[in-house]
């Protein structure tokens, strides 16, 4: 009888386990320029800080770098186009009141695809006067963590709080805090 309470101990001890199992994400990522070493460092550390509690780790790839034999729990290819330069030509950015799409995720026959592109000049339009590379590096993180929501979880659907939400301020691009709230990270720890 004790020996069958410890394998049921065990298998519950075990079970937990199993299930926070950390699984990869290889994004390969294409940028046209203007983003700066300090940038894409930070970019990478807050997108790894998003992820974590999802139990998801990215792995970041280009396409030479691309081997035989590798698997991944997920693939995404996106990409960040236009200058992310404080300096960038934001002429085609429309006027301060109006509302500016960061990034898309592609979408076909309402099936969400594994693709996304950032719209760098509209990001550093967004964040105004917080320009400095810590802060393009953590604002790219959060909208593409957002597009990465919609392409782990297959829904086009946005939340009422956190990196899930649909529209986000300077502050939520820039200050340290925002995460997915916890109804988002409880969909992307589900999926399989």
């Amino acid at each position: 009888m004790r020996q069958a309470a410890g394998i049921v101990l065990l298998v519950c001890c075990v079970c937990p386990c199993v299930r926070a199992e950390t699984r990869t994400l290889a994004l390969y990522l294409k940028h046209s320029g203007g983003l700066t070493a300090e940038s894409s460092e930070v970019m990478r550390s807050e997108l790894r800080r998003l992820l974590g509690p999802a139990r998801i780790d990215v792995v970041w790839k280009n396409s030479t770098q691309r081997r035989a034999g590798e698997a991944f729990d997920f693939v995404v290819v996106g990409s960040i186009e236009g200058s992310c330069s404080a300096a960038a030509d934001l002429t085609e950015v429309p006027e301060p009141h109006g509302a500016v799409r960061l990034a898309d995720t592609s979408v076909s026959e309402n099936h969400v695809l594994p693709f996304f592109v950032v719209d760098c000049p509209h990001v550093i339009w967004a964040l105004g006067n917080e320009t400095v590379p810590s802060a393009v590096g953590r604002a790219l993180a959060r909208v593409i963590g957002h597009e990465l929501y919609h392409i782990l979880t297959k829904t086009t659907e946005h939340r009422h709080a956190g990196i899930a939400k649909a529209v986000f301020s300077i502050q939520d691009l820039v200050s340290p805090g925002l995460d997915f709230d916890s109804r988002s990270l409880s969909q992307m720890r589900s999926i399989s």
